[in-house]
């Protein structure tokens, strides 16, 4: 991420926030993190199969509000292999997603 300092602190994180976006060329050049790649993956398994969070974390024996926020990127290796026994897939299928 690229930071700037101003006196004008609205420009330092404006300039953030165009950095990051997905409009900005620049952007593309930038890798997304494996963690939020990965939750993006989890997510289309999950709306392909039409359930909902709260659904998807009961079946993957976690708390709903840790399984958003594994959609977000926030995930421990521990609770991956739930998330795939939950959502019917193997490891090496949520990977290949990512």
């Amino acid at each position: 991420m690229v930071q700037i300092h101003s006196p004008r602190p609205f420009f330092s994180l404006s300039f953030m926030l165009l950095a990051t976006s997905p409009t900005n060329p620049l952007s593309a050049a930038m890798p997304v993190d494996i963690r939020i790649r990965f939750g993006r993956a989890i997510r289309r398994i999950r709306e392909a199969q039409k359930i909902n969070q709260e659904e998807a974390a009961e079946r993957c024996g976690l708390h709903r509000t840790y399984y958003s926020g594994v959609e977000r990127g926030n995930v421990s290796m521990v609770n991956i292999e739930k998330i795939a026994r939950g959502l019917k897939k193997s490891l090496l299928e949520l990977f290949r997603r990512v």
